[in-house]
């Protein structure tokens, strides 16, 4: 995933406690407010494993099957992924002051080994702001082995 996404190791891997963020989603979910555009739909979040299909189907049944959709070329990668809806409204401006917290869910900091100074010195400042028990790594290749090793 670090040659795909993180400009050829260059960038930035944030882990969350996954029983955490369940319990922010459940708490997102339990608040009973609207959705800022369309006040017939609740605002929900959603914390998705997703789903590798062979071949994607010409229409999926809703928003959530799409964001949560990959094609198997992918699986190895074991992706999940957190969607919210009802916070943005036409165009996709937040104006309502609506968000979902995710307070005290990051765990770590994961950077590529091609990560610069300049932005390693900048996130560990801004983790020391935020919470100095959040780790921070660097993720490395482990060579003649499958997957990374965190340093």
């Amino acid at each position: 995933m670090w040659s795909h996404y993180a400009a050829n190791h260059s960038g930035v891997c944030l882990g969350y406690d996954y029983l955490t963020l369940l319990s922010r989603v459940n708490e997102f979910n339990s608040n009973p407010k609207r959705s800022v555009f369309d006040q017939q739909r609740p605002r929900t979040a959603h914390l998705l494993e997703v789903e590798y299909l062979e071949e994607f189907p010409e229409q999926f049944d809703d928003e959530i099957h799409a964001i949560r959709t990959k094609t198997a070329d992918w699986e190895y990668e074991g992706e999940w992924r957190l969607a919210v809806e009802g916070l943005c409204g036409k165009g996709g401006e937040n104006t309502h002051g609506s968000s979902f917290g995710t307070q005290g869910c990051l765990r770590e900091i994961l950077f590529g080994i091609n990560t610069d100074k300049p932005t390693r010195r900048c996130l560990t400042a801004i983790r020391d702001q935020v919470d100095k028990d959040i780790v921070m790594k660097c993720a490395s290749p482990n060579v003649g082995k499958s997957g990374y090793s965190r340093k």
